[in-house]
């Protein structure tokens, strides 16, 4: 039987996702914080910890750590993703505003932090604000659609753009084109 190296990050925490795949959260929580110890450079212990306390409830360790990995790893949009989730599910709007400021400045033509600053917006009653970030990235899925960029995720991902503006037609044709 081969032994696990109790010293090697990767594998500390692939055993942390084993105990957060089973619905034990402190064990993970504990497992992914060793990873951290052994690499601090981890991006993906950082988040799994912030996935893991968000579980338990404990949402102010949950944005902690989702903060870290952002920190770690800037330009993984789903770190923001992650943290805006969290922060849009407390109603704290000014802060998921900020965070997507800053996700969207690192990655600039990212679809889907503009549809989540559009979310934030619509959420928290800026109606023109909203409009405009779906319109940007509406935009933007228009252009890699006609460099045939992943034409499947574009599409689904115009038919949510589309579905926010009011265009139901064109939501229902982005819908349909994405199954096809």
């Amino acid at each position: 039987m081969e032994q696990t190296d109790p010293t090697n990050a990767m594998v500390i925490s692939n055993l942390g996702v084993g105990y957060a795949q089973m619905k034990n959260y402190p064990e993970a929580i504990k497992a992914f914080k060793r990873a951290i110890e052994l690499d601090p450079n981890h991006s993906g212990a950082y988040s799994n910890v912030g996935y893991s306390y968000e579980r338990i409830a404990n949402y102010d360790s949950a944005k902690q750590f989702y903060r870290l990995a952002v920190r770690k790893d800037p330009r993984k949009s789903i770190y923001y993703e992650n943290l805006v989730t969290l922060l849009l599910a407390r109603k704290e709007y000014a802060a998921a505003e900020s965070i997507l400021a800053e996700g969207t400045a690192m990655l600039q033509s990212n679809k889907d932090l503009l549809y989540m600053f559009g979310l934030t917006y619509s959420l928290w009653g800026k109606k023109d604000e909203a409009q405009q970030k779906f319109r940007n990235g509406l935009l933007l899925v228009q252009r890699n659609l006609q460099e045939q960029d992943d034409p499947p995720s574009n599409y689904a991902l115009a038919a949510l753009f589309h579905a926010r503006l009011g265009n139901t037609k064109q939501a229902i044709h982005a819908a349909t084109e994405a199954i096809k």
